[in-house]
């Protein structure tokens, strides 16, 4: 479908013209799709988006992490036809660990996780619910990239994003529309 690189500051290199346009090339002979970057802060795209052109960019988002909204570059990748695959939208797994679970290096935000408690309750929701209704109310969103780390999972969570989880070969578990997106699941899961 598509080939990002994962680390876009290798097209700042010596080299890194021709890896763009070693990619431009597989692209023109249809040996994939489309191809872009996997950013980390929406910042990077004021330096490769008037250089290169891409079909997709990568992007942490969610309801705490909303750069990629507020900087203006969802909407301006969207004019530009980009399509824009969002990752992170659990922040890592911690906005869906209970108190007790959240590992101790993240007691300095204390403040703010019992904000995200008590709005949790307030809302009468799960932390997955309303994490995945943020994602959803964005338009600008095509797909949304997942990783499950956890090496139990019980089948009745990943069915709470989606009715039709779709099992193939172990290691991956590919979830078919979400909504109207899509989400792409890698994961080492067992159920």
């Amino acid at each position: 479908y598509g080939l990002l690189l994962h680390n876009p500051s290798q097209l700042n290199s010596n080299i890194g013209q021709e890896i763009y346009n070693t990619l431009c090339k597989l692209k023109s002979e249809s040996l994939i799709d489309k191809i872009g970057i996997s950013i980390y802060n929406p910042n990077e795209l004021e330096e490769y988006i008037p250089k290169y052109n891409f079909d997709i960019i990568q992007s942490p988002l969610s309801i705490i992490d909303q750069r990629l909204i507020n900087s203006g570059w969802l909407k301006k990748l969207k004019e530009m036809h980009v399509e824009v695959h969002v990752r992170s939208i659990f922040l890592q797994g911690l906005l869906l660990m209970s108190k007790s679970k959240r590992p101790d290096k993240f007691s300095k935000w204390n403040k703010f996780w019992n904000e995200w408690d008590n709005e949790i309750i307030y809302l009468n929701n799960s932390a997955l619910e309303i994490c995945l209704q943020f994602i959803y109310s964005i338009n600008e969103i095509d797909n949304i990239i997942n990783t499950v780390s956890k090496k139990k999972t019980s089948k009745s969570k990943i069915n709470i994003i989606r009715d039709d989880v779709i099992l193939e070969e172990e290691p991956e578990i590919k979830v078919k529309k979400i909504i109207k997106k899509k989400v792409k699941t890698n994961t080492d899961i067992e159920l």
